[in-house]
């Protein structure tokens, strides 16, 4: 057993506790003495043995009784006592067992047996200790496994959830292009119609009108296409922002050309308020 390990021996015979204290010392144990119980358990709180080794009879206080006491202390309850006792009534030995006694030891003392039991309930609180740090950390190994998986449970409910708003987002996006390009094209189909059949009508800067007009369509179509890619880029977390000025007067000018044209079979009455400026 390590150096360090101390017993306590509660005694009120000072032949059996010089005897006590030679043979434990001697098998290399650190051995404190006491002849009474009076406040032991106080006194056990500033240095608490690894074992105990207590007498039944004591003169101020029952051995039973002190070792309820330390049982019921929080401090004291899980040090293994040993009962030290010339009473051979199993009854008394039972009633000490029952109270929390590891083990009893009958006066007189005989060596091998003294140090066989004490060794034997040292090695079975080191055995308990190292299991109760083991079932500390379990414990703590199974709380963190636990916090990881709920961390990760979230982390995948949130992916999940992104992919379906990506998922929704792909779809009203696809619908709405599908639709935004019926515009466009309708445009280009109504101006190269009036270049195919009235271009001998037309005179150069009306065709020139209708090849711009052509021309502006097919960007804005590949704006459209440019926005679908945006999807697949935004999946990918690769989506940058760009911000760049824009002529919203221009813009509105444009806009009025392009409903002009692809409306050419009825009168749309198309006005934008700018504030200082207006279109009409």
């Amino acid at each position: 057993m390590p150096k360090c390990t101390t017993i306590l021996v509660i005694d009120d015979d000072p032949t059996n506790l010089e005897v006590l204290d030679y043979t434990l010392s001697a098998a290399g144990y650190n051995v404190h003495t006491a002849t009474n119980g009076a406040n032991i358990v106080q006194q056990i709180h500033f240095s608490i043995p690894d074992l105990i080794l207590l007498d039944i009879l004591l003169p101020d206080i029952n051995g039973f009784k002190l070792c309820q006491g330390l049982k019921s202390d929080p401090v004291t309850e899980s040090i293994p006592i040993i009962f030290m006792t010339a009473l051979a009534d199993t009854v008394d030995k039972i009633k000490g067992l029952h109270l929390g006694a590891v083990d009893y030891i009958t006066k007189p003392f005989q060596k091998k047996e003294l140090l066989a039991r004490v060794q034997t309930h040292l090695h079975l609180r080191e055995l308990s200790e190292t299991l109760e740090i083991k079932n500390q950390q379990l414990t703590e190994l199974i709380e963190d496994l636990e916090h990881r998986v709920i961390e990760r449970t979230i982390e995948l409910k949130q992916a999940l959830e992104k992919e379906k708003e990506l998922n929704q987002l792909k779809s009203r996006f696809i619908t709405m292009a599908s639709h935004q390009f019926r515009t466009p094209l309708a445009i280009i189909s109504s101006s190269s119609g009036i270049l195919q059949k009235f271009s001998d009508r037309l005179n150069e800067e009306r065709k020139q009108e209708h090849l711009q007009t052509i021309q502006h369509t097919i960007k804005y179509i590949t704006q459209i296409l440019d926005d679908v890619l945006m999807i697949n880029r935004t999946e990918a977390d690769k989506i940058e922002l760009h911000l760049e000025a824009a002529d919203i007067v221009d813009f509105c000018h444009h806009l009025q050309s392009a409903i002009a044209e692809s409306n050419n079979q009825h009168t749309i009455n198309f006005s934008v308020d700018l504030g200082q400026e207006t279109i009409t």
